[in-house]
């Protein structure tokens, strides 16, 4: 796969260059998707579905959920808190790669939000990562609830995808590169996002992922 560097401009901050594929892959059979939900909607059914018949539920089914207890309340708010920084670190700083009108089915990236000050709706966000297999690693999900450990997301932007290289080798690909392996930490080619951003999500996903 041709691999171009996407020049993009964050507005709250310097200019910065992102390496993301701008090819996009065609969809099975020729059809497409004609909205993000129903694209990311299909994304789970599909890779679960081809994950079962490649793997047989063998060295690739999924991670069983070690979920925490859910608290009585919660603390963090998905559409107040966690979104607001999908769309600034992910979203909006990684547009080509995450936002934009992205076609997460297609690419195998999950959308995370619009640009330019569009409104994101959260269910057609959390349709793409909650329960949704990783396309690096579809032994895991990008949002486990209750499990923040084990959610993708969490792993790729904390910087630990290689301890699960073996995984991502033997079960999945680089939806950027195509190549057996994790990928790179996210954001992409940024600075990483800040602890107690990230702490946030880790808490939203420990609560449940809740669309709250």
């Amino acid at each position: 796969m041709r691999v171009v560097a996407v020049l993009l401009v964050v507005s709250v901050a310097s200019s910065a260059i992102v390496a993301c594929s701008s090819a996009t892959p065609a969809p099975p059979g020729g059809s497409s998707a004609t909205t993000p939900g129903n694209e990311m909607e299909n994304q789970s059914s599909s890779s679960s579905g081809s994950q079962s018949s490649e793997s047989g539920g063998g060295a690739c089914a999924l991670t069983p959920l070690n979920p925490k207890a859910p608290p009585a309340t919660t603390t963090v708010s998905f559409a107040n808190d966690v979104l607001p920084i999908l769309e600034m670190q992910c979203g909006q700083a990684n547009s080509a790669c995450h936002g934009l009108g992205l076609s997460p089915k297609l690419s195998g990236r999950p959308w995370l939000g619009n640009t330019g000050g569009a409104q994101t709706a959260a269910a057609d966000v959390l349709k793409g990562i909650v329960m949704v297999p990783a396309v690096e690693d579809p032994k895991l999900y990008e949002v486990a609830p209750g499990d923040s450990a084990h959610s993708f997301i969490v792993i790729k932007t904390n910087n630990q995808q290689d301890m699960y290289l073996s995984d991502c080798s033997a079960c999945g690909s680089d939806p950027y590169t195509g190549l057996k392996d994790c990928g790179v930490a996210m954001p992409q080619s940024l600075p990483p996002i800040p602890a107690d951003q990230l702490q946030t999500i880790a808490t939203w996903i420990d609560e449940g992922a809740q669309n709250n």
